[in-house]
């Protein structure tokens, strides 16, 4: 299993940024086609994403989830939709329980993972843990903690990190890469502070892997083919 995690360097984690400060907007999202297209010369994928779970977590955290997978992914011509399970191409499971499956470091928090098989086809299961996204949340001293300030703000953090898990997990996904690259959105570890900021630099996707994706494409493959 390829795992995305929290890195809790120091005394990072209590100096994380005033997340009161510049919030994101709550993204509603519409209906909206729920299969991989390719679509004319402005060709774009369109990845439809089902969350099992999601009622532990609230309608409004999962709406700012799919909004910042959305804002990630649109530039590369990746449109993230809602779908049924019937339809979905990624089946997102959100359980209260540990990821497993990938050694850590003692300062890494596993948040999110997905399984390839051994020819390197990505499973259209991804896995993400709320107990530890909550963890992270009610890290003593952190402004993020979970009795320090308002629901909706709780709501808006919870959902913006959710967001930034999934459109990792979609990058593997889409792009059949069970590796991780040292710095963006594939990037194996981010900081508190950068899954919780309001800017999303951190997560834009490198230039060796927009040539991977640019290969999809070219050969107009479809990852939802195979499962």
């Amino acid at each position: 299993m390829t795992a995305i995690a929290f890195s809790v360097e120091g005394d990072e984690m209590r100096s994380i940024i005033t997340v009161a400060a510049g919030l994101l907007s709550v993204v509603s999202v519409g209906a909206a086609p729920a299969t991989f297209v390719l679509d004319g010369p402005s060709e774009k994928l369109t990845i439809g994403i089902y969350f099992n779970g999601s009622a532990n977590l609230g309608e409004r955290v999962i709406e700012t989830a799919m909004g910042e997978a959305e804002a990630l992914w649109m530039r590369h011509h990746v449109v993230l939709a809602r779908a049924s399970q019937a339809d979905a191409c990624i089946d997102v499971t959100i359980s209260d329980v540990p990821i497993t499956g990938t050694l850590r470091t003692a300062w890494a928090l596993p948040l999110g993972g997905i399984d390839f098989s051994v020819d390197g086809v990505p499973d259209r299961h991804v896995n993400v843990s709320r107990r530890s996204i909550e963890d992270l949340m009610d890290y003593p001293g952190s402004p993020l903690h979970a009795h320090s300030h308002p629901r909706v703000l709780h709501d808006l953090v919870i959902g913006r990190i959710l967001g930034r898990i999934v459109a990792h997990e979609v990058g593997h996904f889409v792009l059949r890469f069970p590796a991780h690259v040292p710095a963006g959105l594939m990037a194996s570890q981010h900081t508190a502070a950068e899954f919780a900021s309001v800017y999303r630099q951190p997560f834009e996707l490198n230039v060796i892997l927009e040539g991977r994706l640019r290969e999809v494409f070219r050969t107009k493959l479809d990852p939802c083919a195979t499962h």
